[in-house]
């Protein structure tokens, strides 16, 4: 029932959408026609964002993220998804 589905991984690379839980909510979104916005503390340069999928690092000027970085990641991801 929802419209979005938000989640974090600490780090996403090319193994994140296979076989780990990102991948299993990503099949579920994709089976519902829902979006889904990955916050991750990192992001391998390889993963690229795709329709309806979209990772956002956290940790830009840091190797690690604190609340208000996530928070930051997390309206982007929105801003992004929602072309707003």
């Amino acid at each position: 029932e929802a419209d979005l589905v938000i989640t974090g991984e600490g780090r996403v690379d090319k193994s994140t959408l296979y076989g780990q839980v990102v991948s299993h909510l990503w099949q579920q979104c994709q089976a519902a026609d829902k979006p889904l916005l990955v916050v991750a503390g990192s992001l391998d340069a390889s993963v690229h964002s795709q329709e309806k999928l979209h990772f956002e690092a956290a940790a830009l000027a840091s190797p690690v993220a604190d609340a208000a970085d996530i928070a930051a990641a997390t309206v982007r991801g929105l801003k992004a998804l929602c072309a707003c």
